[in-house]
């Protein structure tokens, strides 16, 4: 019995370990995605977050705020005030990309896109409540044991392992799962198996689908019929390849690359927006310790690293750096040598004011140049160092690299907030146990949303919601809309000429379905705000706001030709069967949702 137990205890180890060179990929992703998420949000900053756009504060706080919910972005409905949190978010993400005080810029990090998705809830996607989760999750992870400012200036002696099982690696690959075979236990229409037309479907919904999403439609029946089979497999069983017991390392690295090829053929048939690349990022943070292994053998054999970085021990600002060097470079077998400790390198220091790389061969290189070498046999950033010695970028490197070594007092008191810390690479049981805790509910939550109540009676779900915890993956389910269209806007301005509002040109609009409705929405957050309105119970004030905002945007577009008012109207058609391709017909043309007059505003 005991040997069955300590099988099955190694089993579950090898079935729910992490590599922390992967959780390393994981955190830089999450880093990289925010930093995009907020660059893309910022164009439409007061349109979707200000008293001025299409939810102020008012409307927000009266639709959508009950049972828990909160957000720091209704403090304030000035552009400025958003911006600012904005730049908070962004800084927050810079600490989590360079794995500085990691567990803080994750908590920090998670929190600000709560409140930032609860500000606006209406424009969310998958990919935004996915990524939510992810930062949750790495509240358990020690995301910085790898590749990161934490573990460069770790005073810790002791090396952090590896490969990492605890609560945390249970939770996160748990709610890995959960996406996926949640999601096809919810496909229950008949068009993902009896049909297999899903697939068919799904790539008909003009609002959503790519140019090559489009194209894919003239595959064969057959074929399509085929991938949703595969897809609907694939979600159901699939993800339970990643947890493998036996051969876990292959099993598990095939699985990835089956599900990655999956997300990117998402990509380029829908608008999806960060949806594939979280679940792609969730993939990454699963790769095998083999893959890690293999993949330094081979840089270990094209990199030569037996080099010795030699720098003034006197200096604490130096001493960071060339920790920090060491780690971003990805130099983990360099020696890091203080100069005092042989007479024949301080002195060579104290003629070159330099620090000094010494290589394979025992050549020494100084200033910027030391640089360069130590790029050349960097295993990501080798492509730099040629850029770096053209000749105009050499010498003025050589010269930032003088004015530092001048001012290297300044530097220390500029960088003092970047401390050595004691640090721990170890999980506790108790951090273990809180995070399997809250993976329970978060899976009894999943459940809850097969069936009919869908929800957690109070206090439970109150806890959920202002934690942001609640989850549903309904992605096509139960099957994709057969229900589809695009918007057209007549309005009229105050000299009584007849334009299209909705693509703000001076003419009249056409009603005719265009080549590509995809088009018709800036954004992937735009289109999902269109589809709101139409395709679920909209609140009449959201309608008015949002004409509101169309009046402005056109009257800042066309000041001297004002614009009175304008009709919203969804002209619907149904998708036919695949054995009528290509026969789309009008369920209802012209469905008037809302007219609106501007009453002088903008």
């Amino acid at each position: 019995m005991a040997g069955f137990a300590e099988k099955a205890r190694g089993a579950f180890n090898r079935a729910f370990a992490l590599d922390i060179r992967s959780l390393a990929v994981f955190r830089i992703g999450l880093a990289l995605i925010i930093l995009v998420d907020l660059a893309g949000r910022l164009p439409n900053l007061t349109a979707f977050y200000t008293d001025a756009g299409i939810m102020p504060r008012e409307f927000v706080l009266r639709e959508y705020f009950r049972e828990g919910v909160w957000s720091l972005h209704v403090l304030g409905g000035e552009a400025g005030f958003i911006l600012a949190l904005f730049a908070l978010a962004a800084v927050a993400a810079l600490f989590l990309l360079f794995g500085y005080r990691t567990w803080w810029a994750t908590l920090l990090s998670w929190l600000l896109l709560l409140s930032l998705q609860n500000r606006a809830p209406i424009i969310l996607t998958g990919g935004d409540e996915l990524l939510r989760h992810f930062l949750f999750w790495s509240l358990f992870l020690p995301l910085g044991a790898c590749f990161s400012a934490d573990r460069a200036l770790s005073r810790n002696p002791e090396d952090p392992p590896v490969s990492v099982t605890s609560g945390g690696t249970v939770a996160l690959i748990a709610q890995i799962i959960s996406v996926y075979f949640f999601s096809a236990l919810l496909k229950t229409g008949e068009e993902w198996l009896a049909e297999a037309s899903a697939i068919y479907y799904a790539l008909s919904i003009d609002q959503i689908t790519t140019t090559f999403g489009r194209s894919l439609l003239q595959l064969p029946d057959a074929l399509l019929a085929g991938m949703t089979r595969a897809v609907y497999w694939l979600e159901l069983a699939g993800p339970f390849l990643l947890v493998s017991p036996v051969a876990t390392g292959t099993v598990r690295g095939l699985a990835i690359a089956v599900f990655v090829a999956f997300h990117l053929g998402l990509a380029s048939s829908f608008h999806m927006g960060i949806f594939p690349w979280v679940n792609i990022l969730g993939m990454l943070a699963l790769l095998p310790s083999g893959f890690w292994d293999g993949l330094s053998a081979r840089l270990r054999s094209a990199f030569g690293q037996d080099l010795t970085l030699v720098f003034d021990g006197e200096c604490r600002v130096c001493r960071k750096g060339v920790y920090l060097f060491r780690m971003f470079l990805v130099l983990p077998r360099a020696r890091l040598v203080e100069a005092q400790q042989d007479d024949d390198l301080n002195r060579a220091m104290e003629e070159n004011n330099s620090w000094i790389l010494v290589d394979e061969d025992g050549q020494r290189y100084f200033k910027a140049q030391a640089g360069i070498e130590c790029l050349k046999r960097s295993p990501w950033l080798f492509w730099l160092a040629p850029v770096l010695e053209l000749p105009g970028v050499r010498d003025a490197l050589r010269l930032l690299y003088e004015w530092i070594a001048r001012h290297r007092s300044g530097l220390y008191r500029l960088t003092a907030w970047i401390t050595w810390r004691d640090i721990s690479w170890r999980t506790s049981r108790v951090v273990s146990v809180i995070a399997l805790t809250l993976l329970g509910y978060i899976l009894i939550w999943n459940v809850l949303s097969l069936g009919e109540q869908r929800t957690l009676p109070q206090p439970f779900r109150f806890i959920s919601v202002s934690m942001g915890l609640a989850q549903e993956w309904s992605l096509f389910a139960p099957y994709p809309m057969k229900l589809d269209g695009w918007y057209v806007m007549p309005g009229t301005t105050r000299n009584y000429r007849r334009v299209d509002v909705l693509n703000m040109r001076t003419e009249m609009p056409s009603y005719t379905k265009p080549e590509k409705v995809d088009a018709l929405y800036p954004s992937e957050r735009w289109a999902k705000l269109m589809v709101f309105l139409y395709f679920t119970d909209a609140p009449p004030a959201l309608f008015h706001h949002y004409g509101m905002h169309q009046c402005r945007r056109w009257n800042q577009k066309q000041p001297q030709e004002p614009l009175d008012s304008f009709d919203i109207i969804f002209m619907t058609e149904i998708t036919p069967p695949p054995d009528q391709k290509g026969n789309a017909h009008p369920a209802d043309q012209g469905v008037l949702l809302w007219r609106h007059t501007c009453n002088y505003e903008g």
